[in-house]
């Protein structure tokens, strides 16, 4: 399964900028972690979906406001 990870500020609502492009786009998550160092630190946000996306999408969700970086790759099937 594709694998997407993505380092934001905690800005309310970034999360859901995210899954709503990702809905959009008809990607549905598979499994979605979150974690962060501190209360107010930066999040790094990680999904794995069921399909792939599309060098556009991602190109879209890097562009939103708080968020730092995306990282995509694919994994092998094992």
């Amino acid at each position: 399964l594709p694998l997407a990870y993505f380092e934001k500020r905690t800005v309310g609502e970034v999360l859901s900028r995210i899954t709503n492009e990702l809905a959009v786009g008809g990607v549905n998550i598979a499994n979605m972690s979150l974690c962060r160092s501190r209360k107010g630190g930066d999040v790094l946000t990680i999904i794995e979906m069921d399909q792939k996306l599309e060098p556009s999408m991602v190109k879209r969700i890097r562009s939103l406001y708080a968020v730092h970086d995306v990282t995509y790759y694919e994994k092998e099937d094992a």
